[in-house]
């Protein structure tokens, strides 16, 4: 699930800083491949998986963020 959510999949087990910090950043996309394979990579090694329950509210902002960060690039550099 680190994989395909990335810095979401962070947010929702309560990695608040480091996973808001992954979502800024993931709205430059090759970044943000990398930040999707990091993840993917040590999300079970790092996140209390299984523990704690999901906060869908903090993923949820977590998206919000790489929405803004993404609309930002794209203004910044002409694509939107």
């Amino acid at each position: 699930m680190g994989l395909i959510f990335g810095a979401h999949y962070y947010a929702g087990y309560g990695k608040i800083p480091k996973a808001f910090f992954l979502s800024a950043i993931s709205g430059f996309p090759l970044i943000g491949l990398i930040v999707w394979i990091y993840c993917g990579r040590k999300a079970n090694s790092e996140l209390p998986v299984g523990e704690i329950d999901f906060k869908w509210g903090l993923a949820i902002i977590s998206v919000v963020i790489q929405m803004v960060s993404s609309s930002i690039l794209m203004k910044i550099t002409g694509y939107a």
